[in-house]
């Protein structure tokens, strides 16, 4: 498992560099305007219907395929959810269309009609993203449950690179071809996908049964399953929609540092959970309750000694960040400015969305999906409250620090219902190791903070500021580490020892 985590995370790493490659082309070419405005305006729709349909598909499917494959049927049941799904995605896909403009004067209201309309019809034309994503995300439920990651893991590269070559080649004062060029992007990934089941010949044949015994435990997942992973995209449509209403630019600003904050969460986090996911399903299926326990503190733990650290560098180099990332062609100082703030209030969500993204798949591993519905409607309704609040005060800013308190209040409703199912087998669901990332974390803060102070290091260019303290602090958190005998640190340090003995 060890090693399919780290090339998950290498392949993973590469589509989020890619990922933002193309965020870093796009900001360049369009800067934070009218244009990029529109341009993610009109992304916002089918981001939405796949982001939300996708990850409760893919995270239902995972169980369900699991039973089915216990009892024979796994293919036949692929093939009954594969045809629903090409259903489906159609009746969406017209929806979309019909519904764009209702849509856009609902969630941009700030945006002047034409505006709105421009908006709309990108919009129209990049519905049918959503259809292709509902099947891919078919196919990856199917390879994922086949233990098959590192196809999954790539699928968003040759997306980028069509991407990156369409923003650096095409006109500047039109987004036309960038948005075609989304729509080639997003077929490259159903082809990507489905290329295991072409290259084997797979016996796909249209059958819908809705009689199908594994249906109802699908459905019984699916709803809460969706409510509870598109939390983070609702928060992100309250986002938009308040954002539409502050000065021009502001919504490009907020979805890019947005981005930056969610590379960290995905390269780690569903490096982990993603694997961790299937064997837990595997696990709830065997009812081993005391191992399914043991998996997910210790691969929670994993997680968090790799994002406690990346949390404080993230709030210590937030403007270097920022400018690193996009500060060039039309991106303004004063623009990276602000999305350096906006980026230092996000970063404080990194550790609640951890922690609610392991305990969340655990109880879905337990087929208790419902207990996860209360804290997701309680992010929804915490981050809707305090966005209407903090915006009055802080602007753009406001609405980055609501997503991290809202994140933090589900954290602790996760942690109390998951508590109870640990006490019972008499396992923590953090190991002991968690403070010491904390103490360690905060020398590592303290040192660069005196470094900055003392040194010639805070007056260095936005490259080796960050690089340097990068390299420093994580020498420095490791280090400590070492020195407080952290299990994780002496059982990584066993492994490379052996295979070193080994070679």
């Amino acid at each position: 498992m060890k090693r399919t985590v780290f090339v998950m995370m290498i392949l993973l790493f590469l589509s989020k560099i890619t990922g933002f490659l193309r965020t870093i082309s796009i900001a360049s070419t369009f800067g934070a305007g009218y244009l990029s405005d529109v341009y993610y305006a009109a992304f916002m729709i089918p981001g939405l219907f796949t982001s939300i349909i996708l990850s409760g598909l893919n995270t239902s499917l995972i169980p369900v395929l699991s039973s089915a494959e216990k009892d024979g049927n796994k293919d036949r049941t692929f093939n009954r959810f594969l045809s629903l799904g090409i259903v489906v995605s159609i009746a969406i896909v017209l929806f979309v269309i019909v519904f764009a403009g209702v849509i856009l004067s609902l969630t941009h209201m700030g945006y002047p009609a034409e505006k709105q309309a421009l908006a709309a019809h990108y919009t129209r034309i990049m519905s049918v993203v959503t259809g292709m994503q509902i099947l891919t995300y078919i196919f990856v439920g199917y390879l994922q449950q086949s233990n098959r990651f590192y196809i999954v893991a790539a699928i968003a590269i040759p997306m980028n690179f069509i991407i990156i070559a369409a923003t650096l080649l095409g006109p500047s004062d039109s987004i036309k071809w960038l948005v075609f060029a989304s729509v080639i992007g997003y077929l490259s990934q159903l082809i990507w996908v489905s290329y295991p089941f072409l290259r084997e010949r797979y016996p796909f044949r249209f059958e819908i049964n809705l009689k199908d015994k594994y249906l109802p435990l699908f459905v019984s997942m699916v709803g809460p399953i969706l409510l509870t992973t598109s939390v983070g995209q609702l928060n992100v449509v309250v986002d938009q929609m308040l954002a539409s209403t502050l000065p021009e630019g502001q919504l490009t600003i907020l979805s890019n540092a947005s981005k930056i904050n969610t590379l960290f969460q995905s390269v780690l986090i569903m490096s982990f959970t993603t694997i961790m996911f299937t064997q837990q399903s595997k696990l709830g299926l065997k009812e081993d309750k005391k191992q399914l326990l043991e998996i997910t503190q210790k691969n929670l733990s994993m997680i968090l000694l790799l994002i406690v650290p990346i949390i404080l560098g993230v709030l210590f180099l937030s403007q270097e960040i920022f400018r690193v990332v996009f500060l060039r062609g039309k991106y303004t100082v004063a623009d990276s400015f602000i999305g350096g703030n906006i980026l230092f209030y996000y970063a404080f969500s990194l550790f609640g969305w951890s922690v609610n993204d392991v305990l969340g798949k655990f109880f879905y591993s337990t087929n208790e999906s419902k207990k996860t519905v209360q804290p997701s409607l309680i992010i929804i309704a915490c981050n809707i409250i305090l966005n209407f609040i903090l915006v009055r005060f802080m602007g753009v800013y406001g609405l980055a620090l609501a997503s991290s308190v809202a994140v933090f209040v589900g954290m602790m409703i996760f942690y109390r219902k998951a508590k109870v199912r640990f006490d019972r087998e008499n396992v923590p669901i953090f190991s002991q190791s968690v403070p010491k990332y904390f103490m360690a974390g905060g020398v590592m803060y303290g040192v660069l903070a005196l470094l900055r102070q003392y040194t010639g290091l805070g007056s260095m260019s936005d490259y080796p500021t960050l690089f340097l303290n990068m390299a420093i602090g994580a020498t420095v958190y490791f280090l400590v580490l070492f020195a407080l005998k952290t299990e994780e640190l002496d059982l990584i340090k066993e492994i490379i020892l052996r295979k070193l003995r080994r070679s």
